[in-house]
């Protein structure tokens, strides 16, 4: 990249001339890609094209690819008609719906920046129309959650809707203009393109549904214009069905103007006067919450209770239990941290918040919220030694709902038997529990509570060291004894003549033939590594329900360095097998699911760091997956995840005086950073790793925090943490933990 004179003259001497074809001389063809890079690198855009189209006459499965190329060419050029051709011709052979819609995007932008607003208009409807069924597409994007090693473009039809409307309004069709700013706000109220669509419309003097219009407002947190359409709406139309709704909306503009009383009185005529509203609970909830935000948690919580005692009809009765419970317990640990000790005002809070449970799980046990009011119940009563309310509250949530929560239940009931003595018990819980679910996080702690040493609830990692699990007999950890084992339970895949350059793991013949697998293969050679993985991905999705043909593409993308897919493709065969447990399965296949990728690396830094290599390992499978380009939607990149300003600050400490965000993709760099910053966190949070692996998430000064108020019991604070996300993060890295300490051993 910084030296492409240099790089053309290397690929001059090897490559042959554009117009000639490289035939089945992978390294000629690669050269020919890259000579077509260098090109466009140098500004010489004209050749860069023929050099890129001699390339697709022998790589036609990576047309989308190298046709957006060759657009990016054609505008360098300033032929903008060539390079929406070209894009034209990439959209076409898009893979995924939402590629498709990301490469017409770029035509329309295309048309627009040249005033062919009537052209554009109707690639945006094409847009829409493509993106009606994209809800499938999007819930299989939720598998492999932001982990993906490339970006995916998020499709907002209303946003779609708005500049259609943008580009028929600029065409001269005002008609249609009007029609997609309507449909903007009929689909997607909440969203700001609805928003914009309503400032056309009124700015054209259409007329809009004025209860519309101060439902887009407020979504849109423009208060002032809400407040006027709901009053207009309320005196033109006061006995409109949806006249309570309007109220709701009306109080909930005053309230985003800090108008406290106007608030008060639209949210109670909702309540004195709509009772048959499907609004009516929300208003209540409102108006405690408003109580609240005006410095008043008692009298919001006095609102919650009014609301589930007096309509316990209401399907958000339930939840005004809930959240007034969450309110005293909020004061309680803003009065404990404060203070820095228990007073009667915090037993004050305690017992409120106890009465509001105990009221949610008797009056509504077939809430959802009836087993969480239940748990939270339980930990309350424990953190503060009363042993055995917990016990009673834990028994019940296991009984009662056996499918919500019982590894919860089951562990903090034999904890709790145990701190009253009845330690027979406590392990015949724990021995249950480990028996049956003994790779769930609390299955693991019941585990570590069977073999004690010392008081439950500590020193959780150390103690993890002593934990193993038999293999299967004759489990040597070969891929022959795992191909054995998958044909004992499925018929063995038809590998004849499979064709495979990268090792080992020979495909059946249909997948090996797959454009997408080939192509897939193809740019990551070339490094293209995230247009590679989008189409390795679609592979898989075609194979993730066939396990005679997920097992060699397991393998096959393991050893191509598509580690998240190697890594979800091992996950998924585990799943479908007949197998109870992970550890039922070869150790062949555990340890694609629990790689130790970049092994020299890790371990060096976590000698470095004095950080367990395990402990490592799990923190990078659960922040990236192994996949190196990652990138979280709150800005963290690589395997360890780092934050840009935080990366920033450890390279001033590490003395990377030419550091920019940029090293964050690169393996060395990374995991270098994010060993040095879990030990920092170690370091600040009292040196206790499930402190550090808490403030790594978190923060450290939360964790430190947070860890204060429970220590030394481990599990309580992880139990204690107000963040679910965190919480939920610490439970799967010392599950992966576990896993890594059973597979591989202690270091």
């Amino acid at each position: 990249d910084e030296q492409p004179v240099f790089a053309f003259n290397v690929l001059e001497q090897i490559s042959p001339q554009t117009g000639s074809q490289p035939g089945n001389d992978p390294f000629l063809s690669h050269t020919v890609f890259l000579r077509a890079e260098t090109l466009a690198r140098l500004g010489r855009n004209a050749e860069a094209v023929a050099a890129y189209e001699a390339f697709l006459q022998q790589h036609a499965e990576v047309t989308a690819v190298v046709e957006e190329r060759i657009a990016d060419a054609w505008l360098a050029a300033g032929d903008w008609q060539q390079a929406a051709n070209a894009l034209r011709r990439a959209a076409n052979h898009a893979g995924r719906n939402w590629e498709k819609v990301r490469l017409l995007d770029r035509v329309a932008g295309i048309l627009e920046g040249n005033g062919r607003w009537s052209q554009a208009a109707a690639v945006y409807d094409e847009i829409l129309a493509a993106t009606e069924s994209s809800e499938v597409e999007r819930s299989r994007e939720n598998e492999f959650d932001s982990i993906l090693g490339y970006r995916i473009w998020r499709v907002h039809r209303a946003g779609y809707m708005y500049r259609a409307g943008v580009a028929y309004s600029t065409a001269g069709d005002e008609e249609a203009a009007i029609a997609r700013w309507r449909q903007a706000l009929e689909e997607e109220p909440k969203s700001n393109s609805a928003y914009q669509s309503l400032i056309q419309l009124v700015n054209r003097e259409v007329p809009v549904d004025l209860f519309v219009r101060g439902q887009v407002d407020v979504y849109a947190e423009a208060y002032f214009p809400a407040v006027s359409a709901f009053e207009r709406f309320l005196e033109e139309s006061p006995q409109d069905e949806r006249a309570g709704q309007a109220w709701l909306g009306l109080g909930r503009a005053h309230m985003g103007l800090g108008q406290w009383d106007e608030a008060i009185r639209a949210l109670e005529q909702v309540m004195n006067w709509y009772p048959a509203c499907d609004c009516f609970g929300e208003a209540w909830l409102t108006r405690a919450r408003l109580a609240s935000a005006q410095g008043a948690p008692e009298a919001a919580r006095r609102i919650y209770r009014t609301f589930a005692r007096d309509h316990p009809d209401d399907p958000l009765a339930p939840e005004g239990l809930w959240q007034s419970a969450l309110s005293a317990i909020r004061a309680d640990r803003t009065l404990d941290i404060g203070s820095g000790s228990r007073s009667e005002a915090t037993a004050d809070f305690l017992v409120e918040a106890v009465a509001d449970l105990l009221m949610l799980v008797d009056s509504f046990p077939d809430s959802p919220r009836a087993p969480d009011g239940l748990a939270v119940l339980g930990i309350g009563a424990f953190t503060y030694g009363h042993h055995g309310l917990a016990a009673n509250s834990f028994e019940r949530l296991l009984a009662d709902y056996p499918d919500a929560r019982s590894g919860t239940a089951a562990y903090w009931l034999g904890r709790a038997r145990y701190a009253l003595g009845e330690e027979d018990t406590a392990r015949s819980l724990w021995q249950s529990l480990a028996a049956q679910e003994p790779e769930t996080y609390y299955g693991v702690l019941a585990g570590l509570e069977l073999a004690l040493q010392g008081q439950p609830g500590q020193d959780l990692i150390p103690r993890m060291d002593a934990m193993t699990a038999a293999a299967l007999p004759g489990d040597d950890g070969s891929r022959a004894f795992a191909e054995n084992w998958l044909m004992t339970w499925h018929d063995a895949p038809n590998t004849t003549n499979a064709s495979n350059s990268s090792g080992n793991s020979a495909l059946p013949i249909a997948i090996a033939a797959d454009p997408a697998l080939v192509g897939g293969t193809l740019l990551l050679e070339l490094d293209l590594r995230a247009e590679g993985l989008k189409l390795l991905e679609q592979v898989y999705w075609r194979n993730r329900d066939n396990p005679a043909a997920l097992f060699p593409l397991m393998g096959y993308l393991e050893e191509l360095g598509a580690n998240r897919l190697s890594i979800s493709a091992a996950y998924r065969l585990i799943q479908l097998s007949k197998a109870r447990h992970t550890a039922d399965v070869p150790l062949f296949i555990q340890r694609v699911a629990y790689p130790r990728h970049y092994s020299r690396l890790v371990e060096k830094e976590a000698t470095d760091f004095e950080i367990d290599p395990l402990l490592l390992y799990s923190l990078i499978l659960q922040e990236s997956l192994f996949e190196p380009p990652a990138r979280s939607f709150a800005g963290a990149h690589g395997l360890t995840q780092i934050i840009p300003t935080t990366g920033a600050e450890i390279a001033q400490r590490l003395g990377y005086p030419n550091y920019s965000t940029g090293l964050l993709n690169r393996p060395f760099v990374n995991v270098r950073f994010g060993a040095y910053y879990l030990r920092w966190v170690q370091d600040y949070a009292h040196e206790n790793p499930v402190a550090a692996l808490a403030g790594y998430n978190a923060g450290p000064g939360n964790a430190r925090t947070w860890f204060d108020h429970s220590a030394p019991d481990e599990a309580l604070f992880i139990e204690r943490i107000p963040y679910n996300e965190t919480r939920l993060y610490l439970q799967r890295i010392l599950t992966h933990y576990a896993h890594y300490l059973r597979i591989y051993g202690g270091y």
